[in-house]
C-alpha cells in the first residue's frame, strides 16, 4: 500500500508538470490583437474593471456594445490581456504606466476617459476622520503627498522598490490598524513579505505627527471594506478610487493623489512571445526566480504552509473533542436537547465555510481584539465537529448492543464499558471517515485569507498579486496541498492499521 501511494504522488506530480507544460504553451497561442484607439473600437470588446471601478457607466455611454468581465484581482486581468483573453482593462494611469515601463513592448495605453481621486477610507462618523483629514490637507497644500507617490512611481518604474520610513511613535503609542488590500503599485503593494507603497509611506507620516503606531493588515479587497465596517481597523487602503463619492457605511478622507482613468491594452506588435522549447525554458527559468527566490518569496510561501498546519492540527484536535459531546446531544433521551443538537448540525452543515467564517470574523467577533487565526480555529472546530458528531454516532450505533451486555455481565461500569469495548470498536469502524473529513479540513483552509490570515493559498495569492505570474504560485500551491493531504491521509491510515487487530493477523499470514 506504501508503494502504491507513493508511486500515485510521483506520477501526480510529474503530470502535473507535464500538464504545466501544455497550458503554457496553449496561453501562449493568443488570438491576434485588434486595434484600439477610441471608444469607437470597444464595439464588441470584452473589457476587465475591478469591483471597485466606478466609471463604467462613463465607458458605457461612450460605446453601450462593451462587454465588461469582472474581476477581483488585478493579477488574472492583466495575465488575461496578455493572454489575449480580454482586450482592454479598466485601470489607474499610474499603475499603467508601471507596467508598461516593465514591459514596454507588451502594453500601450489606448486613451483616458475620466478623472478620479485617490482616497482612504474610514468608518462612519469616526473621530479619527478629522485628524488624518487635517494632516492630508497640509500635506498636499507643501507638496510633500506627491512628492512621495512621484519617489514611488519612479522607482517601481525602475524596477526598484523603496524601504519605508522608520517609525517615529513610541512604541506604546496607541495603535492606528490598517486594512491594506495590496495589490495595486505605487499605492499599495506587499514587499518582502509586508505592505509597503506610497500609500503606506503617507500613513506612516500621518501617524508619525499624531503620535499613533501604524499596523498595516493585508486583506483581500472585500475583506478591507467588511474590515473598517466592523471596526476591526481605522482605516483602509489599496488604491481606492472613489470619484467623488460618499458611502452610506464608510467616509472617505481627503484626496492625496489626483489620477486619469483609462484602458490599458496590448501592443499589436505582441503575438505571445516565442513558443520553442527554449523559449519555453527561459521563460520557466525567469518566472521561477521571480516567484521564489526574488525577495525570498519562498519564504512567504513556506510561513503561510506553517499558518496551514496550524490551523488544521489545532481545529482537528478541537474539533475531535467537540464530537463526543455533540454526539451525546444527539442520541439524548432528552427531546429538546437532541433537537437542539439537529438543529446545530444542520446549521454547520447547511451553511457555507466562507460565510460562517466571516460571519465570526466581522459581526460575532467584529468589536472583540482577537487575532484572525483564532477566529479560524473556532470556526473550523465548529464546522467539524458536526460531522465529526454524526460520525462518531454511526460508528457507535454499529456496535452490537450484545457487547456492552456482556461487559456489565463481567462486572465493568456502564462508563468502563464503553471505553474499553464499545468506543475502540466504533473507532475502527469509523475511521475510514475520519480520515476523510481531516483531509477535506486540511484543504478547507484554503480558504482563510478571506479574513485576513496568511495562509499558503493567501501567500500564493501574495506573490502572484506582486510578480503576476500564475504559474508557478499555483502549481506549487496545488501539489504542497496534494502531499501534506496525502501525508496526513497516510498516517491516519497506519493508524487504522495500529488499531484493528484483524490487519495484524492478515499481514502476520501474508
Amino acid at each position: 500500500m506504501e508503494k502504491v501511494g507513493f508511486g500515485a504522488l510521483c506520477a501526480w506530480g510529474v503530470l502535473s508538470v507535464a500538464l504545466a507544460f501544455v497550458i503554457l504553451v496553449w496561453v501562449s497561442k493568443s488570438e491576434d490583437s485588434v486595434y484600439i484607439d477610441g471608444p469607437e473600437d470597444l464595439k464588441g470588446k470584452h473589457i476587465a474593471h475591478m469591483s471597485s471601478d466606478f466609471h463604467k457607466q462613463e465607458l458605457v455611454a461612450m460605446q453601450p456594445d462593451i462587454i465588461f468581465d469582472p474581476y477581483s484581482e488585478y493579477a488574472f486581468a492583466i495575465k488575461s490581456l496578455r493572454n489575449g483573453k480580454i482586450s482592454a482593462i479598466s485601470i489607474g494611469r499610474r499603475y499603467a504606466d508601471i507596467w508598461m515601463a516593465k514591459n514596454p513592448s507588451v502594453y500601450r495605453i489606448a486613451f483616458e476617459y475620466a478623472d478620479d481621486v485617490c482616497c482612504f477610507l474610514l468608518p462612519k462618523n469616526s473621530p479619527l476622520k478629522a485628524r488624518v483629514d487635517a494632516e492630508l490637507r497640509q500635506m498636499n497644500a507643501a507638496g510633500e503627498t506627491g512628492k512621495i507617490v512621484d519617489k514611488w512611481l519612479e522607482a517601481l518604474k525602475a524596477g526598484k522598490t523603496l524601504a519605508l520610513p522608520k517609525a517615529t511613535a513610541p512604541r506604546d503609542a496607541p495603535e492606528i490598524r490598517v486594512a491594506c488590500a495590496a495589490q495595486i503599485e505605487p499605492w499599495c503593494f506587499v514587499s518582502n513579505g509586508r505592505a509597503s507603497g506610497a500609500e503606506i509611506e503617507i500613513l506612516s507620516v500621518i501617524a508619525g505627527r499624531l503620535g499613533l503606531c501604524l499596523k498595516p493588515k493585508i486583506f483581500s479587497w472585500g475583506g478591507m471594506v467588511d474590515c473598517v465596517n466592523a471596526g476591526r481597523c481605522e482605516i483602509a487602503c489599496g488604491g481606492i478610487y472613489t470619484a467623488g463619492r460618499t458611502f452610506p457605511t464608510v467616509d472617505a478622507s481627503e484626496k492625496y493623489a489626483d489620477e486619469k482613468m483609462c484602458l490599458l491594452v496590448r501592443n499589436e506588435e505582441f503575438k505571445g512571445g516565442d513558443s520553442g522549447l527554449i523559449a519555453i525554458a527561459k521563460s520557466l527559468k525567469e518566472s521561477f526566480i521571480r516567484t521564489f527566490v526574488t525577495e525570498d518569496r519562498w519564504k512567504m510561501l513556506a510561513d503561510g504552509f506553517g499558518v496551514t498546519l496550524f490551523i488544521t492540527f489545532l481545529s482537528v484536535i478541537f474539533a475531535t473533542l467537540l464530537a463526543f459531546p455533540v454526539w451525546r446531544a444527539r442520541s439524548a433521551s432528552n427531546a429538546f436537547v437532541s433537537a437542539c443538537a439537529k438543529g446545530y448540525i444542520a446549521f454547520m452543515q447547511g451553511t457555507p465555510l466562507l460565510v460562517f467564517l466571516m460571519v465570526l470574523f466581522y459581526v460575532v467577533f467584529g468589536k472583540v481584539d482577537i487575532a484572525g487565526i483564532w477566529v479560524a480555529v473556532i470556526g473550523f472546530s465548529l464546522n467539524a465537529s458536526a460531522y465529526l458528531g454524526e460520525v462518531l454516532r454511526s460508528g457507535i450505533e454499529s456496535v452490537p448492543r450484545g457487547q456492552t451486555e456482556a461487559a456489565l455481565a463481567l462486572g465493568y461500569t456502564p462508563r468502563r464499558a464503553f471505553f474499553r469495548f464499545v468506543l475502540p470498536q466504533a473507532v475502527r469502524t469509523v475511521l475510514p471517515v475520519y480520515r476523510g473529513q481531516v483531509v477535506i479540513l486540511l484543504k478547507n483552509t484554503s480558504i482563510v485569507g478571506y479574513i485576513a490570515i496568511g495562509d499558503l493559498t493567501k501567500a500564493s495569492d501574495l506573490v502572484r498579486s506582486r510578480t503576476y505570474e500564475s504559474f508557478f504560485p499555483i502549481i506549487t500551491t496545488a501539489f504542497i496541498y496534494f502531499v501534506a493531504s496525502w501525508l496526513l491521509a497516510f498516517a491516519l491510515e497506519r493508524l487504522g492499521r495500529r488499531l484493528d487487530p484483524a490487519s495484524g493477523r492478515k499481514g502476520g499470514v501474508a
